[in-house]
Formats: C-alpha cells, sequence, structure tokens
C-alpha cells in the first residue's frame, strides 16, 4: 500500500484525455512544491514600500551561478495571478525588483528579478515626505549620459543607470533631480537626472522607469547626509539642468571629461550673455595646471584640440586648462582626467 506523503492531490483519470487531467491538477501539483522545501516565504510589494505587502510562498531559482554579472539577477515561480512587471520582493530579506512582463504556462507564473543594490531616498513630489524606494543601479560611465556636458564648473563624470518601479510619484521625477548615493554619508556624491526613459521598460500600465543620472555636487546649503535626501532643506542651484550666468560667460562642450592617454578631446567655446549665446570675437585658452600631462595641439576660431601625452604613468592625472575672453574680461576652467582604455 502507497504512502500519502509522497503522493501529489489524487487524480481522477475519468475524460480519457491527459490534457484534461493536466489542466485540472497541474496547478494543485505546483500548489504542493510551493509548500515543500522547495519553496518560500516572500512578501510582494505592489509599487512602493508604503504599499500593504502580500504574504505568499515562491520559489526563487537561479541562486547560483558562476557569473558575476548573473548574481544580481534571479528567476521567481510564483501562483498565476500573483505578479507584475514593476513590483517588490522581499526575499530572505534582500528587496527585488520584477523586471520583466510575467507570463505562465497554465502551471505556475514566471518573471526575472533584479536585485535592489541601493535604496533611493527623496522628497516625495506628491507628499513632500521623505521616501525610500529600493532600487536597481549599474554603472554606466562607459555609455551616454543624455545631454552634452557643459562646463560652468569642475565636477565628477560618473553615470549611473537607475531602474525603479512606476508609479505615480516616480513619474513625476524629472530632468535636474538630484538624489545622494554612496556609502560615505561624510561627504556622499551627488548624482542628478539627465534622461527619464519612461518606455524601454513599460509593460502596459505597469512597468519600470530608467533613469540616467551623471554626478552632480553635493551641497551642504541644502542636502542632508544624516538622512541621505538631497534638497531636504530646500532647492539647490545645482538642481537645475543647466547653471546659468548673468552677465557674460564662456561655455565649454567637451566629448567628455576625460581623455585617454595619448589620445585627445574636442572642446568647443562660446559666449553667452544672460544665458544666450552671442558672438565671440576671441579667446585664449592655455594649460594652467598638468601642462606635463598633456599639449593644446591646435586651435580655431570657436575651439581646440587638447592631447593627453602617451605615458601610462599619468593615467589618474589631472590636466587644468583655462580660457579668456579678454574683451569681457572673463575666463572659465576645465579639467580634465588622464584615463587608461580599461
Amino acid at each position: 500500500m502507497s504512502s500519502d506523503w509522497y503522493l501529489m492531490t489524487r487524480p481522477l483519470f475519468d475524460s480519457g484525455y491527459e490534457s484534461d487531467e493536466f489542466t485540472l491538477f497541474a496547478q494543485d501539483g505546483f500548489e504542493e512544491v510551493l509548500e515543500s522545501f522547495l519553496g518560500t516565504d516572500v512578501a510582494i510589494y505592489d509599487s512602493k514600500l508604503s504599499d500593504t505587502p502580500v504574504q505568499t510562498r515562491a520559489i526563487i531559482q537561479n541562486i547560483t551561478t558562476d557569473v558575476i554579472n548573473n548574481s544580481n539577477q534571479r528567476q521567481i515561480l510564483c501562483r498565476i495571478g500573483t505578479l507584475r512587471c514593476g513590483q517588490y520582493v522581499l526575499a530572505n530579506g534582500v528587496y527585488w525588483i520584477v523586471c520583466s512582463k510575467p507570463d505562465n504556462n497554465q502551471m505556475y507564473e514566471k518573471a526575472l528579478l533584479w536585485l535592489c543594490k541601493y535604496s533611493l531616498k527623496f522628497m516625495s513630489p506628491k507628499t513632500h515626505e521623505v521616501v525610500t524606494y529600493p532600487a536597481y543601479i549599474i554603472n554606466s560611465t562607459q555609455y551616454n549620459s543624455g545631454e552634452t556636458a557643459k562646463t560652468y564648473m569642475t565636477i565628477g563624470t560618473s553615470q549611473n543607470l537607475i531602474y525603479v518601479p512606476y508609479n505615480d510619484e516616480t513619474i513625476m521625477l524629472d530632468h535636474g533631480t538630484r538624489f545622494l548615493i554612496d556609502k560615505n554619508t561624510v561627504t556622499p556624491t551627488a548624482f542628478r537626472i539627465t534622461q527619464v526613459d519612461t518606455t524601454s521598460y513599460s509593460v502596459g500600465v505597469d512597468g519600470l522607469l530608467q533613469w540616467s543620472v551623471m554626478e552632480s555636487v553635493f551641497d551642504p546649503k541644502t542636502d542632508n547626509k544624516e538622512l541621505m535626501v538631497a534638497d531636504y532643506y530646500g532647492i539647490s542651484e545645482y538642481t537645475a539642468n543647466d547653471q546659468v550666468d548673468t552677465g557674460y560667460s564662456i561655455v565649454l562642450e567637451a566629448d567628455s571629461g576625460y581623455i585617454i592617454y595619448g589620445e585627445t578631446n574636442n572642446v568647443s567655446v562660446s559666449l553667452c550673455n544672460n544665458g544666450s549665446t552671442v558672438e565671440l570675437d576671441s579667446f585664449t585658452c592655455e594649460i594652467i595646471d598638468g601642462d606635463e600631462y598633456a599639449t593644446i595641439e591646435e586651435q580655431s576660431e570657436d575651439g581646440f584640440v587638447v592631447r593627453a601625452l602617451k605615458n601610462k604613468q599619468n593615467i589618474g592625472q589631472e590636466v587644468t586648462i583655462r580660457v579668456t575672453n579678454q574683451t569681457n574680461s572673463i575666463h572659465q576652467d576645465i579639467v580634465f582626467e588622464i584615463r587608461g582604455w580599461y
């Protein structure tokens, strides 16, 4: 006589068609697997941590991997009708985000998860209170930042891609919004949104937002490093998309904020008056710091080319170039970092 402990729900083969029996008992079989040691307790949030979570069972797959990039990704199996793209899944004390369109095979529902590496904190544009969104973040310094770099001040060149759930709160954050993203809470690094992609990870009314962010400047007058919230005490001057000077100012636009050793970087020079471009009669440029690492190769009426010397020992050094317009007695500096190919 068979033992009950290893049997699934008893099937009734009375139709003569195996497909009918599968349809009737496939989900019952998966239900029993969920309650076994293969399943784990999870909490699923709609798209905000303030939402009431649904407590359920799930099977988390791809836990072990030999590829570092795959260690931040999992597969989740749930009861049909449980998952939606953009939900948070709290499993084993860690937040994950559903990053794909869930689908099912009539037995269970399956979707992909990304590991939330950092919890963003910002002032909600709806409630004006501090809210927290765990986010999947990847470094994208090698990719396009979503805007042309205009040098009115010297800032870092780090860029990230941030993925958060789409909802009525996150969709209100636009270009210029700043975050503090750093484990260093003494002098944290600020980042500013330069591009908002609302469609690439859209799944019907659900989905994810992709924010391209570029390194900005920590503002002690407005940023709260204890809470790690930017613009907590007011709107920083660095929150705007561009720094617009009153009166005459020089605008420098470079290919990037760094130069590969042995290679060049093109810099265009323009003159603005109260934020509007006007004719530039003349300018001079000179290396005021780091002339042992680079040279100004050529100069035209609207820009110049700077070349880093072909010496690996210079990697990590900085070169500061000053552009001066004698007519209006103004100057502007631009700083480049010397980098290697890798």
